[in-house]
């Protein structure tokens, strides 16, 4: 994930299929997910805005967004509550599959364009 990260900014969904292998419960999931998402992000902002590959624009973006993520995680927290164990790692396949055809989309729109 951290190698994929650094190169292309998106190891979230190879460390998704890693932790999905272990077995933890889907609280522990979560937890782990959450946590290093947003580590990851919010350590990368600032070094990306002193290096000047973001600007002010885009930092205020991000920081108007983290009540949304925190409103996601609590939203989740209790819809996480509700599934069974392993409906809800299925509902992460599902989500990370969906995710995975948006991106091959975009690539290949991309491609054509």
């Amino acid at each position: 994930g951290a190698v994929m990260n650094g190169m292309f900014g998106m190891g979230g969904p190879l460390f998704v299929i890693y932790m999905r292998r272990l077995t933890v419960t889907p609280q522990q999931f979560r937890a782990t997910m959450i946590s290093f998402l947003f580590i990851s992000n919010c350590s990368r902002v600032p070094s990306l805005f002193l290096t000047g590959q973001i600007d002010n624009l885009t930092l205020i973006r991000f920081a108007s967004i983290l009540p949304f993520f925190v409103m996601a995680m609590l939203i989740g927290h209790k819809l996480a509550k509700r599934l069974e164990g392993q409906f809800y790692l299925r509902v992460v396949q599902f989500v990370l599959a969906g995710a995975a055809c948006s991106l091959l989309g975009k690539a290949l729109y991309a491609a054509g364009h």
